[in-house]
């Protein structure tokens, strides 16, 4: 345990928002780590000299704030909880839900961040990271050309895979949090539009190729450690599935917001099924 007492005795007249400063406090400063417990609320109750109300308030607020987990049972407390990518992640998903981003701004922010991505993780990426890119690649390759029933859903799988090893190699948790989640629903468009509307075998066909080859340059900009051309790769890549996208929803004569709507009837229907 630490030398010094990790909170002091609430004096100020604000008791609850005293309280929740120092918690607080503690958990930023990394004086109470992630997934360690905190006091019991009897011993808070002692240490702050509140009350027992005051004290659940105080740990209901940090729950709110998804800093804390409140878990019950015999190792039951408040533990603190490493949720900066879950706030992120649900900041964004309810953006989405209420339709106040669109999947063309969705599309416009990913090719912008990405990029920049793309770049840092030429600068960053190990040799043997580089390698395991050219594994997936050749995984990507095989899968293209077995052209089995699942090659598409295999395909990008692999893809997917592919587009999260890069980010990881940026060393930007900022960046993987924010990039996770934006690539997250713009897949869900993208997949929904395939698997539930009647997309041509032949555009499917003609992406996937399309697709691969750009992974390929991809690949060799990392290996030739060109960052420049990384980036440009990323966005033109980024670009291509929108537009892949936007010709589906000209084709079936849908609108982006329509779609948006479609998606989540249908998710929501499947949940209650």
């Amino acid at each position: 345990m630490k030398d010094k007492p990790l909170f002091k005795p609430v004096q100020s007249e604000k008791v609850a928002q005293d309280i929740l400063s120092q918690i607080e406090n503690a958990i930023l400063s990394g004086d109470v780590a992630t997934g360690e417990r905190l006091p019991p609320t009897r011993e808070l109750e002692k240490i702050f000299k509140a009350s027992r109300s005051t004290v659940r308030q105080v740990l209901k607020v940090l729950e709110q704030k998804g800093m804390v987990e409140i878990k019950a049972g015999s190792m039951g407390g408040a533990y603190v909880k490493n949720s900066s990518s879950e706030k992120i992640g649900e900041n964004l998903a309810m953006l989405f839900k209420l339709g106040e981003v669109s999947v063309r701004q969705l599309y416009e922010f990913r090719e912008v961040n990405e990029a920049l991505a793309f770049e840092s993780a030429v600068n960053h990426a190990t040799d043997q990271e580089i390698g395991e890119l050219k594994k997936q690649l050749a995984a990507l390759k095989n899968i293209f050309k077995s052209k089995s029933k699942d090659s598409y859903e295999r395909f990008f799988v692999i893809e997917k895979n592919l587009h999260a090893k890069v980010l990881a190699m940026a060393r930007n948790p900022l960046a993987i949090w924010v990039m996770e989640t934006t690539m997250t629903y713009m897949w869900r468009y993208l997949a929904f539009t395939w698997d539930h509307r009647a997309v041509e075998k032949t555009d499917k066909t003609i992406l996937t190729e399309n697709s691969l080859g750009d992974w390929e340059e991809i690949v060799q900009a990392f290996d030739d450690r060109n960052t420049k051309y990384a980036s440009d790769l990323a966005r033109f890549h980024s670009m291509r599935y929108y537009r892949a996208f936007k010709k589906y929803l000209v084709d079936q004569s849908i609108t982006e917001k329509a779609l948006i709507k479609i998606v989540y009837e249908a998710e929501n229907k499947r949940k209650k099924a």
